[in-house]
């Protein structure tokens, strides 16, 4: 026999497939082009129906439907997720009190847990993880198919604790067992320097909370130097927060479309520089990789779509979505995709959105066929050492021939150019 809390999810449901197939009687043509969402309804009405009569013991019918619903928004959305309060009010109580982390800058491919940035001087960089891994387990317990949020909260742990990731990489034919510390994670500072005369460089490792201040700061400093040209670098710069990749990138521009954002709901809202923000003309090239993630690829958008900078480098990662918590009447928590971001040209920076996403460098840097030449010949001369070694020597190489690269292109730029642009 049905329990009553079951009874009565299956009476709503079949009133609601009933009344929906009413109104495509009586609409014809209107509603007939959704005709298949309330024969799904019934089929989702039978299926628990006959879990909870026919399944060999008595079903935790809460618990299937925690599933379903969970299953119903991942499938659609792979950043969106169901929370019962119970679980979300334990995620929010781990974010707030558990102090230690292991440095990881995480994204979803499709249903494998993706890093894509190591921060510098981390646990997890200490450990050895490198961008482009996959998170397949944490202490012995899955990752498949979990939201980002939990992964996060599974990392997080007080200062001095242990915590066991299984990493797999394209290098390994079995996952591996890497062991981490948690510590206070701090943010690492902006470099900035003068490479030769005149010409500044400031490498942005990550976007926090205050960014544009340290940032507007390290820029001035370049400009009291006497820098009158600018590399920024933001490979391997991932996630962060996108008001600061805004205020960052409006100190080069003065005026007109910086991004914008558009979902079904919500619309289309364009976000515009400030005046009162820009300051500097300096001409400017820009450094991405594959690992140039979330905030960043904001700012390459915006300087690349006004022709105030020129991108040099390799395609973005491919990050630029809004999630929105939306509260339902028994206090559960739906995560969905509200809306997208785009460049001031109407490019979709997100990647798994339908289209190609990321943001395409001007120059590309190392072009594909050298850069498996040098992923062989690395190969070849270390295949004896230790890996992690020989994936350091591999990514300084290419880290290189792409900041030659960036040094021989803005080298050519003039600043009465950058002026004009900036206007």
């Amino acid at each position: 026999m049905m329990n009553s809390t079951i009874k009565i999810l299956v009476a709503v449901l079949s009133l609601l497939v009933v009344g929906y197939a009413s109104m495509a009687m009586f609409y014809g043509q209107v509603v007939a082009v959704d005709g298949d969402a309330y024969r799904e309804i019934a089929v989702f009405v039978d299926v628990l129906k006959k879990i909870n009569d026919d399944y060999v013991e008595s079903p935790n019918m809460q618990k299937v439907m925690n599933g379903a619903m969970r299953g119903l928004v991942e499938s659609l959305d792979p950043y969106g997720g169901y929370f019962t309060r119970d679980q979300l009010a334990a995620l929010d109580r781990q974010k707030e009190q558990q102090k230690g982390d292991v440095g990881l800058v995480l994204s979803k491919k499709p249903e494998l847990i993706y890093v894509v940035s190591v921060l510098e001087n981390s646990p997890a960089r200490k450990g050895g993880i490198r961008p482009g891994d996959f998170i397949i387990s944490i202490n012995k317990v899955s990752t498949y198919s979990q939201h980002l949020s939990e992964v996060e909260g599974e990392l997080r742990g007080q200062p001095g604790t242990d915590v066991t990731l299984a990493v797999l990489r394209g290098s390994q034919a079995e996952p591996i067992d890497i062991k981490l510390t948690r510590e206070e994670v701090r943010f690492p500072e902006f470099t900035q320097k003068i490479l030769e005369d005149g010409l500044g460089y400031l490498a942005v490792p990550f976007i926090h909370q205050t960014a544009g201040e340290e940032f507007r700061t390290k820029l001035k400093m370049l400009q009291a130097a006497g820098a009158r040209k600018l590399i920024l670098d933001f490979r391997y710069t991932a996630g962060g927060d996108t008001s600061q990749a805004l205020q960052i990138v409006n100190f080069f521009i003065r005026e007109g479309l910086l991004a914008f954002t558009q979902g079904k709901a919500k619309g289309k809202r364009e976000i515009k520089a400030d005046p009162a923000l820009h300051f500097c003309e300096m001409p400017l090239v820009v450094l991405t990789n594959g690992f140039t993630s979330g905030a960043a690829e904001l700012i390459a958008g915006a300087l690349k779509d006004s022709r105030r900078g020129t991108i040099v480098g390799e395609k973005s990662f491919g990050q630029g979505s809004i999630q929105e918590r939306i509260e339902l009447k028994d206090g559960s928590v739906l995560v969905l995709t509200s809306a997208l971001y785009y460049t001031p040209s109407g490019k979709v920076i997100q990647a798994d959105s339908g289209k190609q996403g990321g943001i395409l460098p001007d120059i590309v840097s190392p072009e594909e066929k050298v850069k498996a030449d040098i992923a062989l010949k690395n190969y070849l001369r270390n295949r004896d050492e230790n890996s992690d070694h020989s994936f350091q020597e591999l990514m300084e190489e290419i880290d290189g021939i792409q900041l030659r690269k960036a040094l021989e292109v803005v080298k050519t730029l003039h600043p009465a150019e950058a002026q004009q642009k900036a206007a």
